[in-house]
């Protein structure tokens, strides 16, 4: 027997289920049925399943329970825990940020405990730990253009701390506050969940990103041997312009150092590991490195292109731009360059690359009301017309039907639908634009082989809980178009 034939025969002990009559309600011959239950064959498709939880009378906990297991007859334990990971990463990416830990781990350290009379302190206890961490953030934040240097593994606790203490509202820290972060990735081969284990750090982090303007991350691999022992003299860290916090991972012992000479020596530390270290994040300042990063893009023989919203990079024109890229703009000129630099990039890989282009129905239907495009910020782009809308729209689909472009439409189901983070996936890079609600931008580049494998194999064996079939998606593509034919 198999997992999904086992959690279907307790069901039927326990519910008493006459078998034969629920092959009948379900369509099936007696014998098949007998034999999905004793693991000899499989359902033949989900709808099968679900119509055996409808008969059986199962709550939606165990119609969910009972689903699981048929996913992971039909792709393998390891293949859909792995891409159940990956689909876990995505909806951190797309989500508004999740709730905070409990405000027992956010309290400030007592004003009094701050300043000790020696040079160093001694901290037992976790709660002792993060309120101290907790504490150098409050005090840097209160001090114009500090920076903060963070040598640990993302824990959600402290990762919550910062965002609360260092994040803004509208998406701008009022103070500047610089933060370097170093965490470590995994690079054993042998195990075959290090690559879901790095996913996971990377997605532990998501929501400081969208949350904290200036904070960058660096990384390096667990087990590489850098010859620089200062990798293995500070495990982690936290170090400001006065203070230098030591503590264990499991956040159960530290040490406060105030003593200057100290802390400049944690400092120059900090810098000889980072330089040892893979930039993560990338600076984007203003529109124009939004674009210059963009163009430095290089496509791969596959890619993906994941977005909310209506992304129409791939059928820009000149005449579209010149009508709608305000005439005042004093970097009007680049903008125009840029963006066909990028569009022409793109079609020339069309010819040649398995394409995936993955969009949620409404940032299509989003854009046909409104004409306003997300990731084309409305300071520097006018609305566009509605019968230049109809026409775009009319370009993209010809452009899918004669480049065999594979069109996947996200589902309701999957989740915020209005976001407008973005992420590029090919052969040789992970590119992921985190954009929260205020418009503040992020981009995070990944080259790491394990993840770039991980993210390829989910994208080609996309769920059908996530996306719409290609003939699904392509009729409402079809229906929207139609439904604006006017």
């Amino acid at each position: 027997m198999n997992i999904f034939s086992r959690q279907l025969s307790s069901i039927i002990v326990a519910k008493e289920i006459n078998i034969a009559q629920m092959a009948s309600f379900c369509k099936i011959d007696r014998s098949s049925m007998y034999k999905i239950v004793r693991g000899t064959r499989k359902p033949s498709s989900e709808a099968q399943v679900e119509l055996m939880a409808l008969y059986m009378k199962l709550t939606p906990e165990e119609t969910g329970v009972l689903m699981e297991k048929y996913r992971i007859i039909q792709t393998g334990a390891e293949h859909y825990f792995r891409r159940k990971t990956v689909a876990a990463f995505l909806q951190r990416c797309f989500e508004y940020n999740p709730p905070l830990s409990p405000s027992i781990f956010l309290k400030p350290l007592d004003e009094s405990l701050s300043e000790p009379d020696q040079a160093s302190r001694v901290l037992n206890g976790e709660s002792n730990v993060l309120s101290t961490f907790s504490y150098l953030f409050h005090r840097v934040k209160k001090q114009p253009d500090s920076h903060i240097y963070i040598r640990m593994p993302p824990d959600r606790r402290t990762m919550d701390i910062i965002r609360t203490v260092c994040g803004d509202a509208d998406g701008h820290s009022r103070k500047k506050i610089q933060i370097e972060h170093i965490f470590a990735l995994d690079e054993n081969k042998v195990l075959p969940d290090s690559d879901v284990r790095n996913i996971n750090v990377i997605s532990t982090m998501l929501p400081v990103l969208k949350s904290v303007s200036d904070y960058n991350l660096y990384y390096y691999y667990a087990n590489l041997l850098t010859g620089n022992r200062a990798f293995l003299f500070l495990p982690c860290a936290v170090i400001t312009d006065e203070y230098a916090l030591q503590f264990s991972e499991d956040l159960q012992f530290g040490l406060l150092h105030k003593q200057q000479e100290t802390v400049t020596f944690f400092k120059k530390t900090f810098n000889e590991i980072k330089s040892g270290c893979i930039p993560l994040t990338v600076e984007i300042r203003d529109y124009r490195d939004l674009l210059y990063c963009n163009s430095q893009r290089r496509n791969g023989n596959n890619f993906v292109s994941f977005h909310m919203h209506f992304g129409l990079g791939f059928i820009l024109n000149e005449r579209t731009l010149e009508k709608y890229v305000k005439k005042e703009l004093s970097d009007r000129s680049f903008i125009k360059s840029s963006l066909l630099e990028i569009s022409k990039k793109d079609m020339q890989f069309l010819n040649t690359a398995n394409a995936t282009l993955i969009i949620s129905e409404k940032g299509i239907r989003d854009f046909m009301e409104t004409g306003i495009l997300p990731d084309y910020p409305i300071e520097r782009y006018d609305p566009i017309q509605p019968e230049d809308r109809f026409l775009l729209l009319c370009d993209y689909m010809k452009m899918i039907r004669e480049h065999d472009v594979s069109l996947r439409i996200i589902k309701e189901s999957f989740g915020n639908t209005s976001s407008r983070s973005r992420i590029w996936v090919d052969d040789r890079l992970i590119c992921i634009h985190l954009q929260d609600i205020s418009g503040a931008c992020k981009v995070i580049l990944i080259r790491d082989p394990g993840l770039l494998s991980l993210l390829n194999d989910f994208f080609r064996n996309m769920p059908e809980v996530i996306c719409m079939s290609q003939e699904a998606s392509m009729d409402t593509l079809q229906n929207i178009l139609d439904e604006y034919n006017t």
